[in-house]
């Protein structure tokens, strides 16, 4: 009986060890074109974009391997690149336990994708995944190379057929179907959307293919039931599909929001909500911009890695909140005199952070002197410049300062002390600080606008 008992368990034991080992799957890439230079990486579809995973170079027999422990199916991009582009033919979509093979030829085109690629015996989602890619990337190639031409309703209309032909035959697959279906259909109002603007948001005046002729041909991206899923997560295209859906809501509503964020009480679903802001959070430089546009909506955060993200913002932003302590910084100044931010208490500080290199920083200097002027006389505040320059250009920084007859106090920044504290992405950036060195604001209007002259006024009055 014990035997039979210790073989019970032992196969039980196997057959555990066994399932463990099946569920890891593997990726095999021969890379034909490559060199010592190569760096072949793995994306990952998740929440609706793609996601690089893991990056290797190939190894002397030209092959890139990848592991893959993730529990779930899902769909992969291996490209011979460090970042994924918008537009690609060759997806995997990985099941447990699976083991790929492709080949890869990397030719002399600027793409990130291989010039083309090769998949031994891929599985049946794979394939008809990839047809949908193949057409669409045929379909957008042909669409913007021959503009002049191209009959975008036409050529819609044989995509959609296409895809309705494509999705009608099932698989064995339930979880694939509808991952196939809300793919396309994410990629279709993508396509619709963007038409309607001509793939062109990104201007102050926007371009409408507004003519009433073609007015049935949009009817269907009123459907608010677009935005009421996470189905849109399922393409690499859901973002892009989003701006431009929201933006041909914006434009049937005669709405005229200030900014994106205004756009996020139209989507319905709290996922989609998370996503969508969390797309723009480089463009939220302070606290208050945060807990005006965002933290409203803090409940829709539910993802993991939505969450994360919403938390390392809040974090990041905490200290750039109004009334949080100023970066009590040291630096010297053209003849060598050290100065910190503590020695101007009782004063408003207005900084100027730029560098000798940066032309944008150069033109806005002259206005940032002449209303420093404006000032002289007063007590109670002062400019600074702050300097980006590195410490092998802090001789050439004291000739531009003395040549440029800059009057003010002029600092160097050479370890760039103040971009890094507050995660600047770039220069110039104008900073307020109060009298008690608190910020009041980290992200100032540049000079050249009425608003900066009117903040430093606000921040004078604060306190009096």
């Amino acid at each position: 009986m014990k035997k039979l008992l210790v073989f019970a368990a032992f196969l039980q034991f196997s057959t555990i060890a066994a399932n463990a080992q099946v569920t890891e799957s593997t990726i095999t890439c021969r890379v034909i074109g490559s060199n010592d230079k190569t760096v072949v990486s793995l994306f990952q579809v998740k929440n609706g974009e793609a996601v690089k995973v893991a990056s290797t170079k190939p190894d002397q027999n030209k092959i890139a391997f990848f592991k893959v422990s993730e529990q779930k199916e899902g769909t992969y991009f291996v490209v011979p690149a460090g970042s994924h582009g918008a537009i690609y033919r060759n997806a995997i979509y990985l099941k447990r336990g699976e083991r790929v093979k492709l080949t890869g030829y990397i030719g002399t085109s600027m793409t990130m994708d291989f010039d083309s690629c090769k998949l031994e015996k891929p599985n049946l989602e794979t394939q008809r995944l990839n047809k949908w890619l193949v057409k669409f990337a045929d379909f957008s190639t042909a669409r913007w190379k021959e503009k002049d031409s191209f009959d975008f309703y036409a050529e819609y209309k044989k995509l959609e057929t296409f895809s309705a032909d494509l999705t009608k035959v099932k698989t064995a697959n339930s979880q694939y179907n509808a991952f196939l279906k809300d793919w396309i259909n994410t990629d279709l109002h993508f396509l619709k959307a963007g038409n309607f603007f001509y793939f062109n948001i990104s201007v102050k005046k926007l371009s409408y293919d507004s003519s009433a002729v073609v007015q049935p041909f949009y009817k269907s991206l009123n459907d608010t039931k677009i935005l009421s899923t996470t189905a849109a997560f399922n393409s690499t295209r859901c973002f892009d599909m989003m701006k431009y859906v929201l933006s041909y809501w914006v434009y049937q509503k005669k709405l005229k929001p200030e900014s994106p964020f205004d756009n996020t009480g139209m989507i319905a679903n709290d996922n989609l909500k998370a996503f969508y802001l969390a797309k723009f959070f480089d463009r939220i430089n302070t606290y208050e911009e945060f807990a005006k546009y965002v933290m409203p909506y803090k409940e829709t955060f539910t993802n993991p890695e939505l969450k994360d993200s919403y938390n390392k913002k809040y974090n990041a932003l905490t200290k750039y909140a109004k009334g949080a302590p100023g970066l009590n910084f040291s630096f010297n100044d053209v003849n060598e005199k050290t100065y910190t931010l503590q020695d101007f208490k009782g004063k408003v500080v207005v900084i100027d952070l730029w560098a000798t290199w940066c032309t944008p920083c150069r033109r806005e200097k002259p206005t940032f002197m002449k209303i420093e002027e404006e000032y002289q006389g007063r007590n109670d505040i002062i400019f600074i410049g702050i300097s980006q320059n590195k410490i092998k250009e802090k001789e050439s920084w004291k000739k531009f300062v003395n040549e440029n007859a800059y009057k003010g106090l002029e600092l160097l920044d050479y370890q760039n002390q103040f971009t890094d504290f507050y995660n600047l992405a770039g220069i110039p950036r104008y900073m307020i600080f109060d009298r008690n060195g608190k910020v009041f604001t980290v992200d100032a209007p540049r000079p050249t606008t009425p608003e900066f002259k009117k903040t430093i006024e606000q921040a004078l009055a604060l306190g009096k």
